[in-house]
């Protein structure tokens, strides 16, 4: 970086910074954005100031200085945790009642997903009560021993 890239940047960076009233400098990441949506982490700022000073100047000048209607930008949306299980957020007595409707149909399917979504700690207690209630539930097994294999490999 020459040095007359590295005062214009500098330059740049105090204009943005005073014009959005930021403290830090890593607070003009929140009005620059980023190519998968949201604004640019502070990492990537850095390293855009870094290896090409030139863009970085350019798009503080095109999203802050010569922006007349200026916002911050959202974050970038991220995937929910747990986003692997299925969005059924059903109380414990009608989940039960879904199961044993799929029990009933000998729905293999169906008892895989609902079964396979649980926790394996829930999964053992399901199976406990079930043994205590000396009643076989081979679903709720087979349930049980996949998560085992799965959580092994």
């Amino acid at each position: 970086m020459t040095a007359t890239q590295e005062l214009k940047l500098k330059d740049t960076v105090e204009q943005a910074m005073k014009k959005i009233g930021a403290s830090k400098e890593s607070d003009l990441c929140r009005y620059l954005p980023s190519s998968g949506g949201g604004y640019i982490h502070h990492f990537t700022y850095n390293k855009l100031k870094k290896t090409s000073p030139g863009e970085c100047v350019s798009l503080i000048e095109e999203f802050i200085l010569k922006n007349h209607n200026l916002k911050q930008l959202d974050p970038k949306p991220r995937a929910p945790r747990n986003s692997k299980q299925p969005d059924l957020s059903l109380p414990n007595e009608m989940f039960l009642q879904v199961l044993k409707l799929a029990q009933e149909a000998n729905n293999q399917e169906l008892l895989a997903r609902l079964l396979g979504s649980k926790p394996l700690n829930q999964i053992k207690r399901e199976l406990i009560s079930s043994i205590r209630a000396e009643k076989v539930d081979v679903a709720l097994w087979e349930a049980y021993t996949n998560s085992l294999l799965t959580a092994k490999h």
